[in-house]
């Protein structure tokens, strides 16, 4: 089982969610003024798992493959 995400410009496979989120938060560092972990005002949540914002806010889906 593998996970990407069908965003990238360039596909990426990787072992577990945890290590792609790691990847993409790495790859979008930042501050989008949005506080996407805590509460806020803003109904921006990152707890989908089918779903991830980055730190810099950009929104990415994740797909789990199985093949």
């Amino acid at each position: 089982m593998a996970y990407t995400s069908p965003t990238f410009k360039v596909i990426t496979f990787f072992a577990n969610r945890d290590s792609l989120i790691r990847y993409i938060d790495s790859k979008n560092p930042g501050d989008c003024h949005i506080n996407t972990y805590g509460a806020s005002s803003w109904s921006f949540t990152n707890t989908d798992p089918s779903k991830h914002i980055a730190p810099n806010g950009k929104f990415y889906t994740i797909q789990s493959d199985s093949q």
